[in-house]
């Protein structure tokens, strides 16, 4: 894959390809962790009302018809790093995804009515989330395992400090983030000296500067929670500190994540829901930001098999830390990771947003070769060396049901 970076005032990476799609992304460094104390879900408030409406587009429907309109779509999303803006279309009307993104970006209106009813959504959210035993045990985990620091909070936010935002806070926690060069990444057939030249002629706030890091690295708290509740099942998660999404060691923590919960024929999933029926849903993920990252496992069981689960899961992490995965076993399963990453090359979308994120989160040009080639060179002994560190950080795991 041959990634082009643009000559612009703000880094822009290119990735040309023969289809007849134009998908991009625009990373605005900052997202949640750029919050301070009373302002816990401004970032993912703000991209709710990027979306209502700019100085060009001036409502919804306005947006949504430069894009939807003629086919395409578009959405945005929050991260603890960066808002993402991302937008695809027929490759005939990339100009209006351009425009539009950076109009979101750059020319949000932020309007007394529209942000009236964003907080009442957003509150919305906050209760949905509050709802799901799945998502209070996560939230109970996250307040566990970063505690003091922002990654202890859900990016959606705190339903007080979304009450209490206004207008003028919300406004100056946009000029907050808006100076700060974001990433722009394209993935399209569009020749990329008329890209680059068109990009150049966008409107951005100057005068630019290089991102602003907002947090440091938080301290991995390992602790045991226990929580009471009504519910027909137990609801488990257990943490490893794992590391920031900028060392390479984190493909190595993405391996262990689907050796133990990431397909239907990993371990936990084999012996806990196929071999002792003790839970229909056990997987495990990586959650990596640019400052810490964590293995979590989760598992939703019978209450009564609690313990034996706990057990399986115990060993098979043992097993792994103790360099006791087959070659044969390590082959499968990186066969498993790289066939994945693979088939996530094949969409535009995917490739504008995996650019974005990994010059966010990695502080560097996409390259997947490297990548792949790093994932296939990981050793069981890589793999215990890393497991074995985690584990003398200790865990962090919480138990929320009857």
């Amino acid at each position: 894959m041959n990634i082009e970076t643009l000559n612009t005032e703000f880094p822009s990476l290119y990735v040309k390809r023969d289809t007849s799609v134009f998908s991009i992304t625009i990373a605005i460094p900052g997202g949640a962790m750029a919050e301070e104390e009373g302002q816990y879900g401004y970032a993912h408030l703000l991209e709710h009302m990027l979306f209502r409406g700019t100085r060009t587009y001036a409502t919804s429907k306005d947006l949504a018809m430069e894009i939807e309109g003629v086919g395409g779509r578009y959405n945005g999303f929050t991260t603890y790093d960066a808002i993402y803006l991302t937008a695809t279309v027929p490759a005939n009307y990339w100009q209006n995804a351009v425009k539009v993104l950076f109009s979101l970006a750059y020319e949000p209106l932020l309007e007394e009515t529209a942000l009236s009813t964003e907080k009442q959504v957003v509150i919305s959210e906050i209760q949905m989330a509050q709802d799901q035993p799945e998502e209070r045990a996560y939230s109970h985990l996250q307040k566990t395992m970063w505690n003091g620091h922002r990654l202890r909070e859900d990016v959606i936010g705190r339903r007080k400090d979304i009450e209490n935002a206004t207008k003028t806070k919300l406004y100056i926690f946009w000029e907050k983030l808006i100076y700060q060069k974001p990433c722009v990444a394209i993935a399209g057939p569009i020749d990329g000296k008329v890209l680059e030249s068109f990009l150049r002629n966008v409107y951005i706030p100057s005068p630019l500067v290089d991102p602003i890091k907002h947090m440091e690295r938080p301290e991995f708290t390992p602790g045991s929670s226990r929580i009471k509740e009504d519910t027909q099942q137990t609801y488990y998660r257990l943490a490893l500190q794992a590391c920031e999404a900028a060392r390479d060691d984190i493909f190595v923590y993405q391996l262990i994540s689907n050796i133990l919960g990431g397909s239907s024929f990993s371990q936990l999933f084999l012996r806990i829901r196929e071999e002792e029926g003790l839970s229909y849903s056990v997987y495990s993920t990586v959650e990596a930001t640019s400052v810490a990252g964590a293995l979590i496992v989760s598992c939703d069981l019978k209450p009564k098999g609690l313990d034996r689960t706990k057990s399986i899961i115990q060993e098979e992490i043992e097993r792994l830390s103790q360099a006791k995965l087959t070659v044969d076993e390590l082959d499968r399963f990186k066969r498993f990771t790289v066939g994945a990453y693979t088939m996530s090359l094949e969409s535009t979308s995917s490739i504008s947003l995996l650019l974005a994120d990994r010059f966010v989160t990695r502080n560097r040009v996409w390259d997947p070769q490297s990548e792949i080639q790093y994932i296939n060179s990981i050793s069981v002994d890589l793999i215990s060396e890393n497991l074995k560190h985690s584990m003398e950080a200790g865990s962090a795991e919480v138990i929320l049901g009857p």
